[in-house]
């Protein structure tokens, strides 16, 4: 069939999705209809990376990193240093060298590993291969034939997706299939066969051979640009095929419309943000009269019980639906007891905003020892000084108690202890207290920003130590989600990332992986640098305040805790 013109011509791109939406925005910009219909999936290889991030790590000891395929030198990219000691970089053609990110030093004449693999320089230095883990070409093999030391690495692995009825019905339906790699041909001719009858378009020479070997008649040949490996632009076409698939001259999508004034954007807004999404953090401080100001924490108080209720009911009328606890003892212990003690600051806060509230207001608690314990760690001290993992759970199984007897709708464990979701889990039930949920500190960082909270609460870590040993390392992502996995199966009915500004990609994953309510900390740290800019006139505080709540609720959380909770509700 041949498609003369793109308007109305339903387009199905078989990449995977996050790579689609390029190639799709431009196909829709010349009247189309795309159809993203994932043909493959681009995943962690089997040993979730590590070896490829050794061998990243260890760049230096190679004079070449190659690399087949863009998926590969777009995972390598952020590894290679952009200095004259980097290794020299070889691509298997134009999209693949993109994906570094900078100049390439040898480019093969044809886009495809056996030619890269026989024109490749000769070398007595290492060679560092990065490509899929399964792969059907013989690069490394003829490299070796040729006396090249090479070293072989998977940087991701290519996984068939298998389709959903629906899916396989668009696809035989389509005017015309996009394909960008021999993978999703692969997967196309398995589970769709000789059913299609429409335009078959590929991008590159690879996918073509592929297609070829395959027995896939091809109808068109897109040839994908050196700077976006995703995007389809000039195209040589067989004989029964059009000529250009971009040849507009003005662009049919303008999203600019669709911003013309403040109702027609209101109207469109993708993401709502509002009182209910907030929950209001309140610190209350046993042994003073009156309410004192936090001075690292402008308009934020350590409350008395009494003032403390007067703010929980004003938070109410004006539409928050949750607030969570964190206490200061009048003295503090080597265990933190004020954190179970039956008349401890909290439990004391929260049977009386229980008895004020009952249900009009979700009752959280904060479930850690260090603002109760001497030394402020977050747990019990063994004789080397450092945080006993399974002595302190035993406390936290007794802080829940006593918040849950107290009142405490929702208990919080902060402290980032292993298994403290599930430790805590089996005292509630066993005590009785099924119906008091917990929400997880799942993926707390150990953070620069928690300063203003740590005046709040009155801690100093004894002997300049921190926090290190249990909360995470901000480097670290995939271990966010094996914490929120192991929460998840222990019994946490809610997740949560901390903080919440600096880890927008981690609330991105979670919200991705996990179908529990999301919950991310705006902490002190981020709440007292807007006031500070706000206050030398830096920045203005109203828009800054509104933008960063907002894009913490666009990356996936459901929940926000955060000191703007009464601002916002008083003035949104």
């Amino acid at each position: 069939m041949t498609l003369t013109s793109l308007a109305g011509k339903r387009i199905a791109i078989t990449r995977p999705r996050v790579q689609s939406f390029e190639l799709a925005n431009e196909l829709s910009n010349h009247g189309a209809l795309p159809l993203v219909i994932p043909l493959i999936e681009i995943t962690e290889p089997s040993d979730e990376g590590f070896a490829f991030e050794h061998a990243m790590k260890n760049i230096r000891q190679y004079e070449w990193v190659v690399c087949t395929s863009a998926n590969g030198s777009h995972r390598a990219a952020p590894y290679i240093a952009k200095d004259a000691s980097r290794p020299k970089l070889a691509a298997v053609g134009d999209a693949t060298a993109a994906g570094f990110q900078q100049e390439v030093d040898f480019v093969p004449s044809q886009a495809t590993g056996q030619t890269l693999a026989s024109e490749f320089p000769l070398t007595n230095g290492k060679v560092l291969l990065v490509q899929a883990e399964k792969t059907s070409g013989d690069v490394a093999t003829t490299l070796r034939q040729r006396g090249v030391v090479v070293d072989e690495v998977a940087a991701y692995q290519t996984v068939i997706r298998k389709l959903e009825t629906e899916e396989i019905e668009q696809l035989l339906a389509a005017d015309a299939v996009v394909f960008a790699s021999g993978s999703a041909i692969r997967s196309f001719v398995s589970q769709c066969g000789a059913r299609y009858h429409g335009a078959i378009v590929v991008i590159g020479e690879p996918t073509h051979l592929a297609a070829k070997e395959l027995g896939v008649n091809v109808s068109a040949v897109a040839t994908a640009p050196p700077r976006s490996p995703l995007l389809m632009r000039s195209v040589a076409y067989s004989d029964n095929c059009p000529r250009s698939l971009t040849g507009m001259s003005f662009p049919q999508s303008r999203p600019r419309r669709l911003r013309h004034s403040p109702a027609l954007r209101e109207l469109v807004a993708e993401v709502r943000l509002g009182v209910s999404d907030l929950v209001a953090p309140l610190f209350v401080r046993e042994g003073i009269t009156s309410p004192q100001p936090i001075s690292s924490l402008a308009g934020v108080d350590q409350h008395t019980i009494q003032s403390l209720k007067s703010e929980v009911l004003e938070l109410a009328d004006l539409g928050v639906k949750a607030v969570i606890l964190f206490g200061v003892p009048a003295k503090k212990d080597a265990v933190g007891s004020g954190a179970f003690d039956p008349n401890g600051i909290v439990q004391i806060a929260l049977r009386e905003l229980n008895e004020e509230l009952g249900d009009r207001m979700v009752l959280m608690a904060d479930l850690c020892v260090y603002e109760y314990t001497s030394h402020g760690h977050c747990g019990v001290l063994n004789s080397s000084g450092d945080v006993d993992n399974d002595a302190t759970l035993e406390i936290y199984c007794q802080a829940a108690l006593a918040q849950a007897k107290a009142g405490a709708h929702v208990v919080a464990p902060s402290g980032m202890m292993d298994g403290q979701v599930g430790a805590i889990r089996a005292a509630l039930d066993g005590a009785g207290y099924q119906d008091v949920a917990i929400m997880a500190y799942s993926a707390k960082y150990a953070s620069g920003l928690y300063g203003p909270f740590r005046d709040a609460v009155d801690v100093q870590i004894a002997g300049g130590g921190n926090r290190k040993g249990y909360q995470q390392d901000w480097r670290n992502a995939r271990e966010a989600l094996r914490e929120v996995d192991a929460d998840i199966e222990q019994g946490a009915d809610i997740v949560m990332v901390k903080p919440a500004m600096s880890y927008l990609d981690i609330i991105s994953s979670v919200r991705a992986r996990v179908d529990v309510p999301v919950a991310a900390y705006h902490v002190s740290g981020e709440y007292a640098m807007i006031k500070a800019a706000a206050a030398n006139g830096w920045i203005d505080h109203d828009t800054v305040a509104v933008e960063q709540l907002t894009a913490v609720k666009r990356a996936g959380a459901d929940i926000i805790l955060t000191y703007f909770a009464r601002w916002f509700a008083e003035t949104q």
